[in-house]
């Protein structure tokens, strides 16, 4: 043990007596812990700073208006609504070719598509043939490591928002039949029928 400690003393001293030797072992020693601490510090919260990341959105969606109940529902509109009020990511409001087409050459992180059905889709559970809507959604994984995990959270933002807009439509729709039957009923009776 003696003779393995007495060498590695000379070693030492020995490198230290040559310059560029000691400038190179010292940047080998500590070019990857300063490396390590910088790439440590880029990704300790990404989720506070989600602000930067550019989202498309697209909203192509036509609306619905029932034969039943005339009343125009447009889902997308309102989603579009919320998501403007939403600053947790930078959403961008485009058509469809600009979102698609900005992702792919990553000028966006993320595109979010609601198709022209959208509306319509939504409202098939009051008929037989039932359509699930449903939401395009592309990514750009070339751009960043993370944003497509943080875009992914912000599509699952867009499936809350849709989902409470949805809710509130149907409450609106409700409130608005019954308010129509109410005024129906007092106009029949007012006519003495």
């Amino acid at each position: 043990m003696r003779k393995i400690w007495r060498l590695f003393t000379i070693d030492f001293h020995s490198l230290f007596k040559n310059t560029v030797a000691g400038i190179i072992v010292l940047g080998l020693v500590f070019l990857p812990s300063i490396f390590s601490w910088y790439n440590i510090l880029a990704c300790w919260n990404v989720f506070d700073n989600t602000g930067n990341l550019t989202v498309a959105v697209a909203n192509s969606d036509k609306g619905y208006e029932s034969d039943l109940v005339p009343i125009k529902i447009n889902v997308g509109e309102k989603v579009e609504s919320a998501l403007r009020a939403n600053d947790q990511l930078n959403w961008v409001f485009v058509d469809e070719d600009e979102a698609i087409d900005g992702t792919m050459s990553g000028k966006y992180y993320a595109a979010v598509v609601i198709p022209p059905s959208f509306s319509q889709d939504m409202m098939t559970f009051y008929s037989d043939d039932v359509e699930h809507a449903q939401i395009l959604y592309y990514t750009n994984e070339k751009k960043s490591a993370v944003a497509p995990k943080v875009t992914d959270q912000g599509a699952d933002r867009v499936s809350y928002q849709i989902n409470e807009v949805f809710i509130e439509t149907l409450s609106e729709i409700g409130l608005d039949i019954a308010e129509g039957v109410q005024k129906y009923a007092d106009e029949s009776n007012m006519n003495g029928h």
